[in-house]
């Protein structure tokens, strides 16, 4: 993990407070404190915590509950529970910027063009301490799939700018719609 992983660009929602739980419990999702700038779903101990989003997330209708970014310190430990600030997401509304994983493949403004609105997925490597990046590789699955769309990126900087779907968001059951 490194601390801005990810940034919410526009339309953020609130931060709320989540339940972190102690490294040792919480396996191979979380082995050190979350930092600012991480994904983040329900999970842990009795779903009552926040986990690290892994590859291949957020998917929608499956049981990723996307809540949002961290945004504050967390005081959990390897031995004690604690607690994470979390800006939430507002479905189809929030800009989150991050890097592509393939920098090459964003590297000018007509290979960003190709993947605009395109439905992917975040990346991660092995461990819980890499950076996640928006996996662009791996083609647009269209919206019944994928929670993550592109909007634009930055092909100086190789990042890509995206929205969630409500889909796959702690929101999902609280809007109607296909998005």
């Amino acid at each position: 993990m490194s601390i801005n992983d990810l940034k919410i660009i526009k339309n953020p929602g609130y931060a709320r407070q989540y339940g972190s739980e102690d490294w040792d419990t919480a396996g191979a999702e979380k082995s050190q404190a979350f930092v600012i700038g991480e994904p983040v779903k329900m999970g842990g101990t009795g779903t009552n915590f926040v986990i690290l989003l892994v590859s291949g997330d957020p998917l929608n209708g499956t049981d990723v509950e996307f809540v949002g970014i961290t945004s504050g310190a967390d005081s959990s430990t390897s031995s004690a529970d604690g607690f994470v600030s979390v800006t939430l997401i507002l479905p189809m509304e929030t800009v989150i910027r991050g890097k592509a994983q393939t920098a090459s493949n964003v590297n000018t403004a007509a290979k960003i063009l190709a993947l605009r609105y395109d439905w992917v997925f975040f990346e991660r490597a092995s461990n819980a301490e890499s950076a996640i990046t928006v996996d662009e590789d791996q083609g647009d699955s269209g919206l019944g799939a994928n929670g993550i769309q592109i909007l634009t990126g930055d092909p100086v900087a190789g990042t890509l700018d995206i929205i969630v779907s409500g889909r796959s968001t702690s929101a999902a059951g609280l809007r109607s719609g296909t998005a």
